[in-house]
C-alpha cells in the first residue's frame, strides 16, 4: 500500500481513487486488481471505484457473470456514468464537491477514465450492451 494510504487508512482524502486512476491510465491492471481486491477498500461502493473495478474484471474475464455482477453494482452507484463515458467529458474546472450518484460525479469519473475505457478493446461496447438490460 502506498505511503499516504498507510498513514491514512481511512482515506478520507480519496487518494485510493487517484491511485486507481493512475494505475489504470498506465495500464497496470494486475497491480490495480491487487490494490482493489485485496486492500482495505475492497468493499468500497463509490461509483469511481465500482466502475473501475468492473473494467478490471472485464479485462480479466471478458463478459463473464463476475464482470457483469461488478458492472451491475456500478450501475446502481451512478446511473449517469455510462452516458458520460460513451460521450466523453472534458472540463477545465472540477466541481468543488461531488454528489454521490450525481451527474457531477459521473462527469468527474468520465473526465478521469474515459480514455482508459476507450483504450480497452470492447469495454465500451460491453458497457453499452449491459446498460440496456434491466438492473
Amino acid at each position: 500500500m502506498p505511503g499516504v494510504l498507510r498513514l491514512n487508512e481511512n482515506d478520507n482524502q480519496g487518494m485510493r481513487y487517484v491511485l486507481s486512476g493512475y494505475l489504470a491510465r498506465r495500464a497496470k491492471f494486475v497491480e490495480l486488481e491487487e490494490f482493489m481486491e485485496q486492500g482495505p477498500y475492497a468493499n468500497d461502493c463509490a461509483a469511481p471505484w465500482c466502475y473501475t473495478r468492473a473494467l478490471v474484471w472485464f479485462l480479466k474475464e471478458g463478459d463473464s457473470p463476475r464482470s457483469r455482477e461488478m458492472l451491475k453494482r456500478a450501475f446502481q452507484t451512478n446511473k449517469f456514468v455510462p452516458d458520460y463515458l460513451v460521450k466523453g467529458f472534458r472540463s477545465k474546472k472540477y466541481p468543488d464537491c461531488l454528489t454521490i450518484g450525481g451527474e457531477d460525479e459521473a462527469q468527474y469519473y468520465a473526465h478521469e477514465m474515459s480514455a482508459v475505457w476507450r483504450r480497452c478493446k470492447g469495454s465500451l461496447d460491453w458497457l453499452i450492451s449491459n446498460h440496456q438490460k434491466p438492473v
